[in-house]
């Protein structure tokens, strides 16, 4: 009897519980939410409910939102709403209604939104937020026409145990063919079964047609990204943007169905196709991008006669770094200026360090060692060669990097016009080169060989002023050529080719320089200039090439273009027979590429040195009066040829003149005979 008793007790204390929470009055959702609300929201035609980011509305046992059988009615939640045993939004029979979630609409064990039974049609649901259910699918959608689904949030089904789960199921039960829905996804749909399918199997007349999904973002399922459950479904059009992925097959019932591929797709992957046979491929990529029909084990299937493939698009477009391409002539043309700075006429050896930045894209550093093959005859000599050492670094921020080892070999050439010198120089480099894939991430490092030209011209004019002081003007000319090779980046995504190029700089300016001699033969001199700088070559053409071969192209301009280098400097030298110092510091700003470049110099003088020697050794005394003989000797042979080469000069000149003599006076004779004979006939 205890027993019996308390039974019924608790059969009492359930009824009021059922009582209490499923058939409580429901209330009206024409309204704002903005707190902790639990009681079901009863929807009539044209109202609107707001559900504010503090708000949320928690159901137990019934339906949370119910608009079932009304028309025009607008939920707009960005807080919560949840159900823990029915539906989070009910729409059955719900026509013109618009759900817009920025917020978390969940249901844990049906759906979070139903739109079920005849005549649900014209509904919009906008999604930003998350939707999601945990026995069921998310979006469940039966008999429902001209549905607009718009997600660039989260569509989750959380149930993996459950195969028949979805993300957005779209059934047709009616008596005949329904037209379904436009989706629209820039964000996730995913469920452990499918993320997207409509259609009922097996029954012709239960098609869900014009079926058109838009895909830039994510459609994964665990059996299958996408299934068309009838046969005779028509109209179906799967759109490929920007970054659209699908994991999981594409099963298609051998249905006419489109895939558009659209201009903007930016990745390349395989769409895996299920009895695919009857698809049409609408191609509208852009550039090198294309497409490919594989079948199951991803040999090309250019017929599409296999019954199950793969869907092939090369849609990646490189994104690579491309700086230190951009600057490679600003850098080139400050290269040329500090090899040709650390040579003058005061610098037999130098060593020079240079730093230049631009501020947010690169810093480079130059290190290296000048100098020149001095003859005997130095100070006489218009010629000099020298040899330059050097190596260069770039670090770009972009985590590029250009590195290169360079041996160049050059003259100083004097020329006849007054204060005028040439240097040309030939010279080769090992460049190391880092390419970056900015997407992935991915570096590539590529060597190679170049080769470079440049020509120097100084026109330096001076004027002494007071105090034996200097003040000069010297005109600056350069030229370079830098040759590269071609080469390849071979990046996961596609491949980076740059063509072969030579890149020609050109630079003139000038600068003004004040000399200032020290009474201990040091010599200071500040000086300032301009210069003007200017990329000569074209565009660095270069080609995306991808997977199936094809080439786009993504050249690239020079960055510099006539810009101007403002400079000053200070160098302190001093010179003697035996010690050469030099020390040289200048500082540049050339279009916002701040340049500092150090030069230091000393070198012993030896070939000076050995013909100062020369000259202060002395002869011993017997070996000098020996030698003089000798060559007074000489000198007195020479003056005896030169004697008896007048006498025989003189004799025939003797010769000459009794000739000449002769034939004066036998002119003499004609001439008086002729006269004698004219007058004769007159």
């Amino acid at each position: 009897m205890k027993i019996k008793n308390f039974i019924l007790i608790k059969l009492f204390l359930l009824l009021i519980i059922l009582i209490n929470t499923n058939f409580v009055k429901a209330e009206d959702c024409d309204t704002t939410v903005s707190s902790s609300l639990t009681s079901q929201l009863e929807c009539s035609d044209n109202e609107t409910l707001n559900v504010a980011t503090s708000g949320s509305v928690i159901k137990t046992g019934a339906d949370t939102i119910h608009a079932k059988n009304h028309s025009n009615v607008t939920i707009d939640n960005k807080g919560t709403i949840s159900a823990s045993t029915n539906q989070a939004i009910n729409m059955q029979h719900a026509v013109n209604t618009t759900v817009t979630n920025s917020g978390t609409i969940e249901a844990t064990l049906r759906n979070a939104i139903l739109m079920d039974g005849d005549n649900a049609d014209n509904n919009t649901i906008n999604n930003s937020g998350t939707l999601k259910a945990g026995k069921k699918q998310v979006i469940l959608a039966t008999n429902s026409e001209n549905t607009t689904i718009i997600n660039s949030g989260s569509i989750e089904s959380t149930n993996s145990s459950n195969p028949n789960t979805g993300g957005i199921n779209y059934y047709n039960t009616s008596g005949s063919a329904i037209n379904g829905a436009t989706i629209t996804n820039s964000g996730t749909i995913f469920a452990y079964g499918t993320g997207i399918r409509f259609g009922t199997q097996g029954i012709a007349t239960k098609a869900v047609n014009n079926m058109t999904i838009t895909n830039s973002g994510t459609i994964e399922g665990g059996t299958a990204s996408i299934v068309v459950y009838n046969d005779n479904t028509t109209g179906t059009n799967i759109i490929t943007k920007g970054e659209g992925t699908y994991i999981g097959e594409i099963t298609l019932r051998d249905t006419v169905t489109t895939f558009t591929l659209d201009c903007s797709i930016s990745k390349d992957q395989d769409i895996e196709l299920t009895d695919k046979t009857n698809i049409t491929i609408t191609n509208n990529l852009c550039g090198n991008d294309t497409y490919q029909i594989l079948d199951a084990n991803k040999n090309l299937d250019s017929d599409n006669s296999e019954t199950n493939g793969y869907l092939r698009i090369y849609g990646e477009e490189l994104d690579v770094v491309s700086n230190n391409k951009k600057y490679r002539t600003e850098i080139f043309s400050n290269t040329l200026n500090n090899i040709f700075k650390s040579l003058s006429d005061t610098k037999e050896r130098s060593t020079f360090y240079t730093q230049s930045k631009r501020n947010n894209i690169y810093e480079n550093s130059i290190k290296g060692v000048s100098g020149y093959f001095i003859k005997n005859d130095y100070e006489q000599e218009k010629t000099r060669t020298f040899l330059t050492y050097f190596e260069q670094n770039t670090n770009f921020n972009s985590k590029e990097k250009n590195k290169s080892e360079n041996l160049a070999f050059g003259y100083d050439i004097k020329t006849n016009f007054s204060n005028l010198s040439i240097k040309p120089l030939l010279g080769i480099s090992n460049n190391k080169i880092t390419d970056i894939e900015t997407e992935s991430g991915q570096i590539i490092r590529n060597n190679f060989i170049g080769q470079f030209i440049a020509l120097n011209s100084n026109y330096k004019l001076t004027r002494k002023i007071q105090n034996n002081n200097d003040l000069s003007l010297t005109i600056i000319g350069e030229y370079g050529a830098h040759r590269l090779p071609k080469y390849v980046s071979n990046f996961t995504h596609g491949d980076l080719s740059v063509d072969e190029a030579i890149d020609q700089v050109l630079g003139a300016g000038f600068d003004v320089e004040y000399s200032i001699k020290n009474k201990n033969g040091f010599i200071l001199k500040p000086y300032a200039g301009l210069a003007f700088n200017k990329t000569l070559s074209g565009k660095i053409k270069m080609n995306d090439i991808n997977g199936a071969g094809l080439k786009e192209d993504i050249s690239q301009k020079h960055t510099m273009n006539g810009a101007v280098a403002k400079k000053i400097g200070l160098s302190l030298t001093k010179n003697t027979d035996d010690i050469s110092l030099g020390f040289n510091f200048e500082h540049s700003n050339q279009d916002n590429v701040v340049n500092n470049n150090l030069n230091f110099s000393i070198s012993k003088k030896l070939q000076r040195n050995i013909k100062k020697r020369k000259k202060e050794q002395k002869l011993d005394p017997k070996l000098e009066g020996l030698f003089d003989q000798l060559q007074i000797l000489r000198e007195n042979e020479r003056m005896a040829k030169v004697a008896n080469q007048l006498n025989e000069e003189n004799q025939v000149m003797k010769e000459l003149i009794i000739q000449l003599i002769k034939e004066n006076q036998k002119i003499k004779t004609e001439n008086r005979l002729l006269l004698q004979n004219i007058k004769k006939i007159n």
